[in-house]
């Protein structure tokens, strides 16, 4: 360009020539990428390169020329002001594209640049033709600098390379202009070869630049990191400019447009800082949200939301280490889930990811005051501390097993109900050596809680063997589920013996399934995973239907025998059990004085169970409490059930001496049978006795004076003939013995009455 100072200049020739060589390839090699890319920044940056030519061409011929044309000198000016402001509007277009979609901050940035720009056209009206084009050159380079340090802002990864060299050539663009324009005010005297090289590096870096952005556009690489970050440097812009339009045209000389254009530019400007201020703030709680969310994680499962393995273990350390301070007891909870993988294996692992979230919230109300973490994959850990009571650790070991005992739904009417086993392990006397810090820790407690639950299985499963059958090992629940399509499950019979008879007076009602080579399956093989599937309903059904046709006609109703079947508490909590009941019993005509429903002693008597059990009862129908004496049981079931029948759990079944040459057998069991016994018989309650194996076991069961039994020592679980058949035996072998006359358990005799009794 042309120096303001004077325009006759004795040029260099090299200089021209490389001035127009670089002004020629910026021009070629723009254009070309721009067409390649097909990038609207690099189009407008093209027009600029063009502008940029045409005004060295035009300075070149004008101090080439003996007297300089005016019109030359002035299209050299004007080219390159043009071609200032093209490229500004190319960064700024850079800028745009960078950022994407419009946002409100953006929106702020593009009117606070159009009002600056109003600013400078109002202004530079006010001033001489010299200092204008000063004026004019000047804003638009601090602008383009400005945009082009806004654009390497948001440039990322791979792209802020040639970004930064793009900002290297409006850095230097606008250095050789600031020598040109105000090195005379400075007393400077600067080479005009200085100039023209400054001038023409500026063309090469852009062009390098342009390149770069090609080159990355061919590897793949146009996706711009869109996050803008503050843009500062958007206020050095309207510095240079108001500061520039200050010192050209004093302040009181400005008129009424120039100051309104002024007072909207500190507006928008305060709007913009605020705008700024906001985001920084809100960028702070995002980062604050996300430190604690990493923290969340790092605390809690992500799937149940309750403690990770290693956060419940330190919870439970500091609880121990403020037991032993303070001398108070530190209880823990093992919580081991049945047949889980059955349930993830059958129903995907989505269901099993419900199954656990409803266990960890059912487990979340049992035990509020307790710190809950899942230690596996479907076992949880309960820690209680203090731990209180041995009453309070009862009332928490109930409220957790009812827990685990709970439904849980999986899909709109569909519902799992998990079985598990729980395990307590309390820590009393810290001053015993075997439990200092040293020695017993966090994870011995655990362990020891984990070993009682894994006991509490066991013993269930021996339970449910000598109740149903001799095995007791869980099956895929596929196979399961293929023999319900197939219709393989049947209902057996165990025989009901009347004690003082010795004659079969009833039968239990037990569901079985029938293996393709014949093998029997027991109900605690597949029972708990049909019913978890959702098939419960089907089973009672089928129980219910079959039992009723066996025993309404046919040799059990010649014999007057008494049918006996049990319900859930799923069952009694809907009308449909008791619905199906009244209808089957129209059906085949099997009265309620020759039915007994057994319900389990854990059962609450709550609003729906109670009107099932009026409605029963209505019927004509006994009720029986099963399994009495296997929990804590309570006698408040007796009073609010008043059932027709207490059957004792086999649990309490005597056992077999525990040594060689003694003749008598352990006797806690046998002593919490009579003593259950006696208070049914004052209730005038009749006492079943569960699990009675062996002749022996039997003889003790009589002593008691126990009404009726129930057994492997006559039978397990078989079909409607063979019971026929087994109970013929056993009644013609009653018949070939005397009479049975003892001594009660109040002392008084006994005599065999001559029926089954129901109510």
């Amino acid at each position: 360009m042309l120096s303001i100072a004077s325009v006759a200049i004795d040029p260099s020739t090299t200089l021209h020539v490389l001035r127009l060589l670089t002004s020629a390839i910026a021009v070629v090699v723009t254009l070309r990428v721009a067409l390649v890319t097909r990038l609207l920044p690099l189009h407008i940056m093209a027009a600029g390169t063009g502008f940029w030519l045409i005004g060295d061409i035009a300075e070149i011929l004008a101090q080439i020329a003996a007297s300089p044309p005016v019109a030359a000198v002035q299209i050299a000016q004007y080219a390159h002001l043009i071609a200032r402001i093209v490229l500004t509007v190319s960064a700024l277009a850079a800028m745009g594209s960078l950022l994407g979609a419009a946002t409100l901050r953006r929106s702020t940035d593009t009117l606070l640049s159009l009002l600056v720009a109003a600013f400078a056209v109002v202004t530079l009206s006010q001033v001489t033709d010299a200092g204008r084009y000063a004026f004019a050159i000047t804003a638009v380079d601090a602008t383009y600098l400005t945009l082009a340090g806004l654009a390497l802002c948001g440039a990322g990864g791979p792209q802020r390379t040639p970004y930064r060299i793009l900002l290297l050539a409006s850095l230097v663009l606008t250095t050789t202009d600031v020598i040109d324009i105000y090195g005379d005010y400075f007393s400077a005297s600067v080479p005009d070869g200085v100039l023209q090289f400054g001038w023409a590096l500026q063309s090469v870096i852009r062009t390098i630049g342009v390149l770069m952005i090609y080159r990355g556009f061919g590897r793949g690489i146009t996706t711009i990191d869109a996050t803008f970050r503050e843009s500062r440097p958007m206020l050095l812009a309207v510095l240079s400019v108001v500061g520039a339009a200050s010192a050209l045209e004093p302040i009181r000389h400005w008129s009424v447009a120039s100051i309104l254009l002024g007072l909207a530019i500190c507006a928008v400007v305060a709007a913009r800082e605020w705008m700024i201020t906001a985001e920084q703030r809100s960028l702070a709680r995002s980062e604050a949200r996300a430190a604690a969310e990493l923290l969340r994680q790092a605390e809690y499962d992500d799937l149940t939301g309750l403690y990770r393995r290693d956060s419940i273990l330190r919870r439970l350390e500091a609880a121990m280490a403020a037991g032993r301070v303070s001398n108070t007891p530190v209880a823990v909870l093992s919580v081991d889930l049945d047949h889980f993988k059955e349930i993830n294996d059958t129903f995907g692992h989505d269901t099993g990811d419900r199954v656990l979230r409803g266990l960890a919230e059912h487990l979340r109300l049992a035990a509020r005051t307790a710190q809950i973490g899942r230690w596996g994959g479907d076992e949880f850990v309960v820690v209680q501390a203090p731990a209180g009571t041995a009453g309070d650790l009862e009332r928490l070991m109930r409220a957790v097993e009812q827990a685990v005992d709970t439904e849980i739904d999986v899909a709109p009417g569909a519902a799992i109900r998990p079985s598990g086993s729980v395990g307590l392990a309390v820590v009393e006397d810290w001053d015993d050596p075997a439990n200092a810090a040293d020695v017993f820790g966090p994870g011995q407690l655990i362990a020891r809680a984990d070993h009682r639950a894994g006991e509490a299985k066991r013993g269930a499963l021996r339970r449910r063997a000598s109740s149903d059958d001799r095995t007791a090992d869980p099956t895929d629940m596929s196979s399961a589920l293929r023999a319900l399509d197939e219709e393989r499950l049947t209902v057996w019979y165990q025989p009901i013996v009347d004690l003082r008879t010795d004659r079969v007076v009833g039968a239990e009602a037990l569901i079985r399934l029938i293996e393709p080579d014949g093998t029997v399956r027991s109900a605690g093989e597949f029972l708990p995973m049909l019913v978890a599937a959702g098939h419960g309903d089907h089973i009672t059904d089928l129980v219910v239907r079959q039992s009723f046709e066996d025993f309404a006609g046919g040799p059990a109703a010649d014999m007057g025998w008494v049918l006996s079947i049990n319900l859930s508490e799923r069952d009694l909590a809907g009308s449909r059990a008791l619905a199906l009941i009244r209808r089957e019993m129209e059906r085949t005509g099997l009265p309620g004085n020759r039915l007994i429903v057994e319900i389990d002693e854990h059962i609450a008597p709550d609003d729906p169970v109670g009107a099932a059990v009026d409605g029963l009862r209505e019927l004509g129908v006994a009720l029986a409490l099963d399994d009495f004496g296997a929990r804590s049981s309570s006698f408040g079931q007796i009073s609010h059930l008043r059932p027709t029948y207490l059957k004792l759990d086999a649990a309490l079944a005597p056992q077999a001496p525990g040594a060689v040459g003694r003749t008598e057998w352990s006797t806690p069991g046998v002593e919490l049978a009579d003593a259950f016994t006696r208070l049914a018989h004052q209730l005038d309650i009749r006492v079943v006795a569960e699990g009675i194996e062996t002749a022996e076991q039997l003889e003790l069961i009589r002593g008691i004076s126990c009404d009726l039994g129930q057994g492997f020592h006559w039978s397990g679980a078989v079909p409607l003939d063979q019971l026929i058949g087994l109970a013929a035996g056993i009644d013609q072998e009653a018949t070939e013995t005397q009479p049975i006359t003892r001594r009660g358990s109040r002392g008084r005799i006994a005599q065999a009455p001559a029926e089954f009794p129901a109510r």
